[in-house]
């Protein structure tokens, strides 16, 4: 430390000499010594000096940074970066059982057997990619192996009408069709 502040008192030894020292006579050295005259080095007179004008300037650039964080304390800090943390982890958790949720209805959804769940999702994820989803996936796999699926596939449809009901429509069409050429007293 007393090497660090020999070397910042020296340092006024050297801006006596307005940059003319060794090396003078450079335009390149006389253009950087011109910018150094605008900012004037700082001396000082003892080592409690000089670490008290670093521990104002460290202060003052920690304001500055809480200032436009807008942050008023370094407790508000801690809190504020704690609190983010603990949402982080019950975001974390909740995307898990979202997850876990939407694996069970894909499985429910297509049919698949209870003791052969985790095979069946397993080998699923496996083929997941950008261009095919977990159900899509999990179809594959299922006409690969079909003695996962039981022999009637429920036709689940949760969360809204994706489009695929143009079968669906035609088949109570046809059923509307035949009850009435067999019952023309039915009105539907």
């Amino acid at each position: 430390m007393r090497d660090l502040f020999e070397l910042l008192s020296n340092m006024n030894y050297y801006e006596s000499d307005n940059g003319q020292g060794e090396g003078a006579g450079s335009d390149n050295d006389n253009n950087e010594n011109q910018s150094q005259e605008d900012k004037p080095y700082k001396s000082f007179k003892d080592e409690s000096e000089y670490l008290n004008t670093l521990k104002s300037e460290r202060s003052k650039a920690k304001n500055d940074l809480m200032k436009e964080l807008g942050i008023s304390s370094v407790d508000e800090a801690k809190a504020t970066f704690k609190k983010a943390g603990e949402l982080e982890g019950e975001l974390n958790t909740f995307k898990t059982k979202t997850s876990e949720l939407e694996e069970q209805l894909t499985l429910t959804k297509n049919g698949v057997k209870d003791e052969y769940a985790e095979e069946a999702l397993s080998l699923a994820k496996s083929k997941v990619g950008d261009d095919k989803d977990l159900s899509t996936a999990l179809g594959e796999v299922i006409k690969k192996f079909p003695m996962m699926a039981s022999k009637a596939q429920p036709n689940v449809n949760v969360g809204g009408d994706k489009g695929d009901n143009k079968d669906e429509e035609t088949d109570q069409g046809k059923i509307k069709n035949h009850i009435s050429k067999k019952r023309p007293w039915i009105q539907f």
